[in-house]
């Protein structure tokens, strides 16, 4: 299979979002949208579009995009997937669907034989996903799933890598179990590392058809619970 030429990298899984642009390997530009995941769905587009201008380049030239997929913001997510799903329509484009902690996973250094990714998933859980070093690489063990911080925090070893969004959200804890925090500038996903993980997986032939393309959602919205809460509540009277 033919390496992508040129990768549009979509990341709105957080509060700040960004997009990049790859030429085979290397970075052409990255911008950050907006400073909240509602406000990616008003500025993903106009931002993406003043970076393809910014390099001369016409939208049908993308011949691949990446797109994270989640744990993340339920609406940041899915404007990001309705995005790539409608590039890939429109032009044809090849599409790779990325995890977000495996897209933060792939930016670390290999100085530990495990690593922890974790989030914020309130009520005193986090969303975590484990990587194993193999073969140069890191390597999920399992999907992102949801655990409380303390039963987290005892599956962890001293010496274990934690990052992720909330990697320094309990500094005390983390101190206490004698993890390896890693650099601050490699807690949040970006664009360019979605970009990077992503050519990784279109080149080994991880496409993703844009009809099956879909936001990973590990736990339901707010609205959806709340709607549960009040037909439960219904058939109880």
């Amino acid at each position: 299979m033919n390496s992508p030429q040129l990768t549009v990298g979509l990341e709105t899984s957080g509060q700040v979002g960004s997009v990049a642009v790859l030429r085979g390997d290397d970075l052409l530009g990255e911008r950050q949208i907006g400073d909240s995941g509602r406000r990616h769905a008003r500025t993903l587009i106009s931002e993406l579009d003043d970076l393809l201008k910014s390099l001369a380049l016409a939208p049908r030239s993308i011949d691949h995009v990446a797109v994270s997929i989640g744990p993340g913001s339920f609406t940041g997510l899915r404007v990001g997937v309705v995005a790539a799903k409608t590039w890939g329509f429109v032009t044809g484009a090849r599409l790779t669907a990325v995890g977000t902690f495996d897209a933060v996973a792939a930016a670390l250094p290999l100085d530990a034989p495990r690593a922890w990714i974790i989030d914020d998933a309130l009520r005193g859980e986090v969303f975590v996903q484990e990587f194993h070093a193999e073969a140069g690489c890191w390597k999920p063990i399992d999907t992102p799933r949801i655990a409380s911080l303390d039963s987290w925090l005892a599956a962890t070893a001293p010496g274990d890598v934690v990052s992720g969004p909330a990697a320094s959200k309990w500094p005390e804890d983390v101190a206490a179990a004698n993890l390896v925090v890693a650099p601050v500038s490699l807690h949040r996903p970006t664009a360019t590392m979605v970009a990077r993980a992503g050519l990784k997986m279109a080149r080994a032939g991880q496409l993703t058809d844009p009809f099956t393309l879909a936001p990973l959602y590990i736990r339901r919205s707010a609205a959806e619970e709340k709607l549960d809460a009040q037909a439960a509540a219904g058939l109880m009277q």
